[in-house]
């Protein structure tokens, strides 16, 4: 994503639409340039583009936040993340909370054979789901509001 882009989702952010005219204007670029950024950012944050702009989707709205909340501290949390699964030993069953720092943990745990896990966080699942040599155990619940989790 380059810095144009993410002014257009900070401006989403705070305002929840915006209109290519301005943003053309704002951002001294042509109005095509401004489709452009609108076409990768539907496709990649999960904007609404809309007749002359774009909207955050309930939907856009809670990826980009989780996405923000991914970007903080994250070599710090990766660190961790290393750390955690050292003490992972094949034929585990594990509990992974919910949480970006979790997210990292269940991003590394691929080559760990036999392993169960449990978790409520729907990212965790989507990341660990396709893997063969990790049983998966989604704990149900009702969606929270705001988080790709489960209470």
């Amino acid at each position: 994503m380059n810095r144009r882009q993410t002014i257009i989702l900070e401006r989403l952010q705070s305002s929840g639409d915006v209109s290519i005219r301005d943003l053309a204007e704002k951002l001294g670029v042509s109005e095509m340039t401004i489709r452009r950024d609108l076409s990768v950012l539907e496709r990649e944050e999960g904007i609404t583009r809309t007749h002359g702009g774009a909207m955050l989707s309930r939907a856009g709205i809670i990826e980009f936040a989780f996405k923000e909340k991914e970007r903080e501290s994250s070599q710090e949390k990766k660190a961790i993340a290393r750390e955690a699964v050292k003490l992972i030993q094949p034929g585990m069953t594990i509990t992974l909370d919910t949480g970006t720092t979790t997210l990292e943990v269940a991003r590394l745990l691929s080559g760990i054979k036999s392993l169960t896990v449990l978790t409520s966080s729907l990212a965790i699942a989507s990341v660990l789901y396709a893997h063969t040599n990790i049983e998966l155990v989604l704990l149900g619940g009702m969606a929270r509001k705001g988080n790709p989790d489960l209470t």
